[in-house]
């Protein structure tokens, strides 16, 4: 057990997996020794369950995964989408105990309140996707300033049309300041191509430029709708490409689709560099 950065002493663990003839991956934990036993359990079921796949077959797990939303985006029309709209969506953010054996209820430490709607934007329908979060902790900035943001699309026809996709999100500059800092994203896909202008409060705009891919484009709205929509009588994966905000750029993403009787589990990763994140989805 080295020394840890500065005080202490930590647990550090560590494995290399073969990737393939000359090439190796390393896995690393660290964790103060307070918290050895979750660690130890954390990368055991990270080594029991890592998956390991050559190039080639990535490639075609991607083929598949992307064959199966194009189908999905085909038969996915204006109607279904606005019927799996949900007005309003209230949600808790909580904070578990950590580790096994750390006894104590859940903590209410946020809440997220979400409203989906149809609406007009230059003359064509389509719907509207607006989150509000907060904290419950006395003195947090996100207290006094919860963070807004607001996507809407031009129309909800899918495949290669035009859309318009304008995101807000609205921050305080610190933690004793009481101004709000506005990042606005519009994205206007058209002529095989995908411009998003980046307008940061106090500096110029930045207008972004990517090819549009040839197939499975998942515009802002539909990403945000997407445990609604998406099939959940069967397992599957989805991939598209979308346009990731922390990003900035035109990405592959994968959803995971495992379900259960009365729910399903939608696993999400938004990027090849991102880690998998899980939700559970009520039917």
């Amino acid at each position: 057990m080295p020394p840890t950065r500065g005080e202490g002493r930590v647990l550090l663990g560590q494995a290399f997996v073969e990737l393939g003839p000359d090439t190796f991956a390393a896995l690393e934990v660290e964790a103060g020794l307070a918290d050895k036993e979750m660690a130890i359990a954390t990368f055991e079921a990270v080594l029991g369950t890592l998956e390991v796949a050559g190039v080639e077959e990535l490639a075609a797990q991607r083929h598949a995964a992307a064959e199966r939303s194009g189908e999905f985006q085909r038969h996915l029309a204006a109607g279904a989408v606005h019927k799996s709209l949900i007005e309003q969506q209230l949600f808790r953010i909580v904070e578990t105990p950590p580790g096994r054996k750390t006894k104590g209820p859940e903590k209410d430490i946020g809440w997220t309140r979400v409203r989906q709607g149809t609406g007009e934007r230059i003359a064509r329908t389509g719907f509207r996707w607006r989150s509000r979060r907060g904290s419950l902790s006395p003195g947090s900035p996100s207290t006094r300033w919860p963070s807004i943001s607001h996507r809407t699309m031009a129309r909800t026809k899918t495949g290669r049309s035009d859309d318009a996709t304008p995101h807000r999100e609205a921050r305080p500059t610190g933690k004793d300041d009481a101004t709000m800092r506005t990042n606005t994203e519009t994205g206007i896909r058209a002529g095989g191509k995908i411009d998003i202008r980046v307008e940061v409060q106090g500096s110029g705009p930045v207008v972004l430029s990517f090819p549009e891919p040839e197939a499975t484009y998942l515009s802002q709205a539909h990403a945000w709708a997407l445990p609604q929509l998406l099939p959940a009588d069967e397992p599957a994966t989805y991939g598209f490409y979308w346009y990731s905000s922390d990003r900035q750029k035109v990405v592959y993403r994968s959803d995971r689709v495992i379900p259960a009787l009365d729910r399903f589990t939608l696993v999400t990763r938004l990027s090849p560099d991102d880690a998998e994140t899980a939700g559970r989805v009520l039917q």
